[in-house]
């Protein structure tokens, strides 16, 4: 593969590398995608592909899993909603720390691509309080089919 902006995945997060291939092969870049257990040792051909990267798409447990292979990384997209663990991972990894400090290295996060799959957990988790559901499941599993009161909260 051409190192010439080769975007390397390193995410556990599903579909990732499929859903970007139709749109980087259409700019004739690259993919990397990313093994198919991410905890078990890649081939060497994959390692030595992952040192021509200049873009990677990655958990931050995984930057610092595969760092002496990133060799050629100019931007790093945090697969994490804020920046934090992705920051503490840099600062671990010298030659990412001094590319970060020498403005060598781009950082990025998802951010607001996340923002509708946030709030969609959190009502949902809120839903399941407000109407207990847990009091529902724990009655299912116990083959209990009593009415449960529902409790009006006043909203």
């Amino acid at each position: 593969m051409s190192s010439n902006n080769l975007v390397a995945v390193l995410t556990a997060i599903p579909n990732v590398s499929s859903l970007l291939l139709p749109k980087l092969s259409a700019l004739s870049i690259p993919l990397l995608p990313a093994p198919t257990n991410l905890g078990s040792t890649p081939s060497q051909q994959w390692l030595s592909e992952l040192k021509e990267a200049q873009i990677v798409i990655a958990d931050p447990e995984q930057i610092g899993a595969f760092q002496e292979h990133l060799n050629n990384v100019r931007w790093i997209q945090s697969s994490y909603a804020g920046p934090d663990k992705t920051v503490e991972t840099i600062k671990g990894i010298p030659h990412l720390l001094q590319q970060a400090l020498n403005h060598q290295l781009k950082i990025s996060r998802l951010g607001a691509c996340l923002s509708m799959p946030i709030s969609e957990y959190v009502i949902g988790h809120i839903i399941d309080i407000e109407r207990r559901f847990h009091a529902l499941r724990n009655s299912q599993s116990e083959r209990k089919w009593t009415q449960q009161e529902y409790i009006d909260s006043g909203g």
